[in-house]
């Protein structure tokens, strides 16, 4: 239950960290 937790807020994490250049781009 807790590691499953801790991937789905690592995903959510790389999520924003891959959509922030893009904002910024466009």
């Amino acid at each position: 239950m807790f590691m499953s937790r801790m991937a789905l807020s690592i995903l959510e994490s790389s999520i924003l960290l891959l959509r922030t250049p893009v904002m910024v781009l466009f």
